[in-house]
């Protein structure tokens, strides 16, 4: 009988240990999963962040493009960038 009750006790300090390791390995499984699904986000909103430069620098580089060609309008209308009238030939007669 002593012989039975101290295996029995053995598989009740095993079951014991196995239960708090299984706890144990839950937890970490949750806090896997938890760190994951916050990278997840964290990824997803960087990457929104980028997308969101890049439609920014666009939008810099096409209003420089509209800058630039709004000077050159101004230029070929403005009386500089007209060539000057021929100098006056000279005269042969005197």
């Amino acid at each position: 009988m002593k012989k039975l009750k101290d295996e029995a006790d053995d598989y009740a300090n095993q079951a014991a240990k196995l239960s708090k390791e299984a706890a144990d390995l839950e937890t970490q499984i949750s806090q896997s999963r938890n760190d994951k699904e916050r990278l997840a986000r964290e990824t997803l909103e960087l990457n929104k962040q980028v997308e969101l430069a890049k439609i920014s620098r666009r939008n810099a580089e096409l209003e420089i493009q509209r800058m630039v060609d709004m000077l050159g309008r101004k230029l070929n209308d403005s009386s500089i960038a007209s060539m000057p009238p021929p100098p006056p030939l000279p005269t042969q007669g005197k």
